[in-house]
């Protein structure tokens, strides 16, 4: 069996830094190796990566930081019994959900707190505007530029920090009905629309 090349999603659970910023975990006969970032999209075909939905990313990472037992949202105070397991069936069952409450229910800082479940890097097509897959393009530019330039296709990638969009209500709303998370969502759902 070809070596498999996998993001380390065990570090980005067990501490919050980056991976540096030119290699990732690769696995390679039951040994964890640091190797070189795939840079084109030969290389990253190659490397074994898949594409996955943001609901699959986040309950993989859920999963293993539940089995590591550390806590799921440090600093998130009086709901450990209550929201929190909601939360975490809603991301296990890949449900969509909308948090509603009043003010300093700890809304927004869950939503913050989500990020640390998305796997710390995503590739994309380098210069792509949305971040294409770049396993699976779907805007234009994107499509016609695979078409010229094939597996030599250049692959940056974005931190997870970046993926992260946060709609909050107006001021004067009762509730924060407009609080969401866009990460990759957006994403999935124009590639249904096609």
């Amino acid at each position: 069996m070809a070596d498999a090349f996998f993001f380390n999603r065990q570090s980005s659970i067990e501490n919050r830094q980056s991976v540096e910023p030119a290699r990732l975990s690769c696995i390679m006969g039951g040994e964890v190796k640091r190797v070189p970032k795939p840079r084109t999209l030969g290389e990253l075909k190659s490397s074994g990566y898949r594409s996955v939905s943001v609901k699959d990313e986040l309950r993989a990472n859920l999963l293993l930081r539940m089995g590591s037992g550390e806590t799921i949202f440090p600093g998130i105070i009086g709901y450990e019994d209550t929201v929190v397991p909601q939360i975490e069936n809603a991301i296990l069952s890949r449900h969509n959900f909308i948090l509603l409450g009043l003010r300093g229910q700890a809304k927004s800082r869950i939503l913050r707190e989500l990020i640390y479940l998305l796997d710390e890097e995503k590739p994309f097509i380098a210069g792509c505007e949305i971040n294409d897959d770049p396993l699976a393009p779907i805007c234009r530019a994107c499509t016609l530029r695979f078409e010229e330039e094939g597996d030599r296709t250049p692959v940056d990638y974005l931190p997870r920090e970046q993926r992260y969009v946060a709609k909050l209500a107006t001021p004067d709303a009762p509730y924060t009905l407009g609080q969401y998370l866009l990460m990759d969502y957006m994403q999935e759902k124009v590639k249904h629309i096609h």
